[in-house]
């Protein structure tokens, strides 16, 4: 099973949970991410085995990307959020906003380069690279 598909089932079985138990639509969503999680850590304990390969806790992936869409949409309606997250999770949330405003930053470059310029970006952070590094 990919991870994503297995996310994906555990956050429709929370959204289940949290709709039998009638939460409150404004709640609806964390209720079902906590859902989610605990569905997650269940299969975890109780078929580790089946889910252990690409679970990688060191970049972002969709549980992360999940995590940080419902903490956007709760601060985007609500005017505040909150990052109740452990260390690990807040520090993967960081890592993907960052990305997302590199990547938001080049759209313009990657538009508009020439392949000539990109060349020259290329050998600029490949310097750079090199030198964060030590050679």
């Amino acid at each position: 099973m990919e991870k994503k598909d297995f996310r994906a089932i555990c956050v429709a079985l929370g959204a289940v949970m949290a709709q039998l138990q009638k939460i409150e639509p404004e709640k609806l969503e964390a209720q079902s991410a906590k859902g989610a999680e605990l569905i997650e850590a269940i299969c975890r304990k109780i078929v580790p085995n089946t889910f252990r390969s690409g679970f990688s806790r060191d970049e972002p992936n969709a549980d992360t990307d999940y995590r940080l869409d419902c903490y956007l949409e709760e601060l985007r309606s609500h005017g505040s959020a909150n990052l109740d997250f452990d260390r690990d999770t807040l520090l993967l949330m960081f890592e993907l906003l960052y990305l997302y405003e590199l990547r938001d930053g080049q759209k313009q470059f990657y538009e508009t380069a020439t392949d000539a310029q990109i060349a020259t970006r290329i050998a600029q952070k490949a310097d750079e690279c090199l030198l964060r590094r030590g050679r």
